[in-house]
């Protein structure tokens, strides 16, 4: 039977890239594995597992969303609480942040009283002892009778001590050891806790729960209620809530600040006696970028530079010279080369036709979209490692309650410029249903994703940098007011306090940029192509059927009357119906075919931009919030992008008439 191992820690600990490293040292399987990685909150928001054999014993180990507590409130928080409550793992690996370790150590309270054997991992050493810090993980070990690991995970420093360490844990030695510990242990609860958890125990005739569970059953946590329930049945729990009633427990509204004190003492006692030397230090250089970042005022300017300095590289140097040399030197020869090669004019047309496979579908996906995804992917992979994210995270949260949201929900609005679907999927860290919609909604019109966002700098690179601030200055508009309008439609609820530890602005690891870098490129080479190839096959039979000329001329009223597009620009905005960037380059070969004025361009990157979930993105959404309401909302952003187009195209109209007069 395989050992089941768990890697739990609070968001931004290290979890990922120690999964990785594990898995990737010890699977038993030829096939990589590699969970994304960053310097910022909630990149995790489901678990992932891996297969491992280590001295010749079998482990499942699972990488798990980031958690602060049991008392779990985010779906993605419960994921990680299920699977180390209901699951039963045989080892838990939690890692303590060493720069943040009272905030670590409080979960640690509520793991241990879990009863599963727990290794604990003292990650990120090497910035304690930059700043002076030094935690005698000796002591650590003794007080609280668990192993502990010191660790440096990007440099896969003490991996190999922690893989032995997990065939150790349940052996006779770390029984010894547990046994021999001194000290404190775990926390000692006021007499009105302990005496309302001795009730719990009472009515529970044989097997037990944990004392985490008793805990979260004694705050009247409605999940773990629920469970028990159906575990031992509902007699027990109608016992439990009719002895804590007489008990008196439970009446306390300050129970949940009274476990808390008691953990904080705890943790407290603990810190004393571990943290050996402490030394203040000056603000060194990184600490001053972070602050800079984030600073009201400071914030933008730097913003406003990462962005012109991301449209440099992506839209001037990847759209202007990769993607010309790729399509010049070696896709149209080929082209020319196949189409003197076929003689049937019918397989011709399907390959390299105007609406081939290989010419827009597999051709455009390689020479013109993966060039600048390339290099847009590797300024994405410096922001996120360097913990830049983060820092505009919070420069942008103080406009969030304005839109009805938390300063949490920017973390997926954030995630959004990179994967939409992910981030959809990442709204499980929202609190309330309401915000989660208003999230939901946002991610999904008027948001480009980071393919998308790539080729739209790619298009705009032939323009001024005027129609780069136009786009977006138009698409941040539009979300604003759209957030605007649904927080002022949907029935107001309580929001949660915005808590957001802010990691250390890092100089990213070149071999950590590239190894995320190569994952990126691998999973479009796996993905997009064929989606490009689909997009272009639909293309094909709509036109070889006479489809196309049909739905061009049902179009030809919005599209050329109202929006003053060009016909053609239809075959983008079915392709985005597919996948975004493929509709992106698609209006990128009709640039480079001088087709688009530079105010059709504007109107039509503002159109694929805001047009609505592609199929992906809206699997998730329909995952999220049921299809009746996924489909509403996919009708309302299809009308709000093709009426904010034609505002944008008569703004242009009235602005040449003005200019005229």
């Amino acid at each position: 039977m395989k050992k089941k191992v768990v890697i739990v820690g609070n968001p931004n600990s290290g979890k990922s890239i120690l999964f990785n490293n594990l898995a990737n040292t010890y699977s038993n399987k030829s096939r990589k594995v590699y969970s994304i990685v960053a310097n910022y909150p909630y990149t995790t928001v489901e678990a992932a597992s891996a297969d491992l054999t280590i001295d010749g014993q079998e482990f499942e180990l699972f990488d798990t969303p980031g958690l602060t507590s049991l008392t779990a409130i985010s779906e993605d928080e419960l994921v990680t609480r299920d699977l180390i409550i209901k699951d039963k793992p045989d080892v838990i690996i939690q890692l303590l942040n060493s720069t943040k370790l009272e905030k670590s150590l409080l979960l640690t309270s509520q793991l241990m009283e879990l009863g599963t054997p727990i290794i604990l991992v003292l990650n990120f050493i090497d910035e304690t002892h930059k700043k002076g810090i030094w935690i005698n993980f000796d002591n650590l070990e003794r007080l609280l009778g668990l192993t502990v690991v010191e660790a440096i995970a990007t440099q896969k420093q003490g991996l190999e001590q922690l893989a032995y360490t997990i065939t150790q844990v349940g052996s006779r030695d770390s029984e010894a050891r547990h046994k021999k510990s001194s000290g404190i242990q775990a926390v000692s609860y006021k007499r009105s806790v302990e005496s309302g958890i001795a009730t719990i125990e009472k009515c529970f005739n044989q097997d037990v729960p944990s004392k985490a569970i008793l805990m979260l059953l004694l705050t009247g946590d409605k999940q773990i209620t629920s469970w028990v329930e159906e575990k031992h049945g509902s007699d027990i729990v109608a016992q439990i809530q009719k002895s804590l009633s007489e008990d008196g427990v439970r009446h306390s509204k300050n129970l949940p600040n009274i476990i808390l004190q008691d953990r904080v003492i705890w943790v407290e006692s603990v810190i004393e006696r571990v943290i050996t030397e402490a030394k203040m230090t000056s603000n060194t250089i990184s600490d001053k970028i972070g602050h800079y970042s984030r600073h009201p005022f400071w914030g933008w300017p730097i913003l406003a530079g990462a962005m012109y300095i991301t449209y440099l590289l992506v839209g001037k140097l990847a759209a202007n010279q990769l993607v010309g040399f790729f399509e010049d030197v070696v896709f149209h020869p080929l082209y020319e080369l196949l189409g003197g090669a076929i003689s049937s004019d019918f397989l011709r047309e399907f390959l390299v036709g105007d609406y081939g496979i290989l010419s827009t579908g597999l051709g455009n996906a390689l020479a013109t979209a993966m060039p600048i995804l390339t290099m847009f992917f590797l300024v994405l992979n410096i922001m996120e490692d360097s913990g830049y994210f983060t820092n505009l995270c919070i420069l942008v949260s103080r406009f969030t309650r304005r839109l009805g949201l938390s300063g949490q929900s920017i973390l997926p609005l954030m995630l959004g410029f990179g994967c939409k679907t992910m981030a959809t999927l990442s709204t499980k860290i929202l609190d309330s249903k309401r915000e989660r919609y208003i999230a939901i909604f946002l991610i999904a019109f008027a948001i480009p994703c980071s393919p998308q966002m790539g080729l739209i700098m790619g298009i705009l690179a032939a323009h001024s940098f005027t129609g780069f601030i136009i786009v977006f200055g138009v698409l941040l508009l539009i979300e604003f007011l759209a957030g605007v309008f649904l927080n002022s439609l949907l029935k107001e609820e309580d929001q949660t306090d915005f808590i957001l530890e802010i990691p250390p602005i890092r100089l990213p690891r070149v071999k950590d940029v590239g190894v995320k870098l190569y994952y990126r490129i691998k999973w479009f080479m796996v993905e997009i192509p064929p989606l490009f190839m689909v997009g272009a096959f639909i293309l094909f039979v709509l036109d070889q059927s006479g489809a196309l000329v049909i739905i061009k001329q049902a179009l030809t009223p919005v599209v050329v009357s109202f929006l003053s597009l060009p016909i053609e620009t239809v075959d983008a905005f079915l392709l985005c119906l597919v996948k975004h960037e493929a509709g992106a380059v698609q209006l990128l070969t009709l640039t480079d075919n001088n087709l688009l004025s530079f105010v059709q361009v504007v109107v039509s990157l503002i159109i694929i931009t805001s047009l609505g979930p592609c199929v992906a993105n809206l699997m998730a959404i329909i995952k999220q919030i049921k299809l009746q309401k996924a489909l509403v909302m996919r009708v309302v952003i299809l009308m709000l992008s093709i009426l904010t187009g034609g505002a944008v195209n008569w703004s242009f109209k009235l602005v040449e008439m003005i200019n005229i007069f």
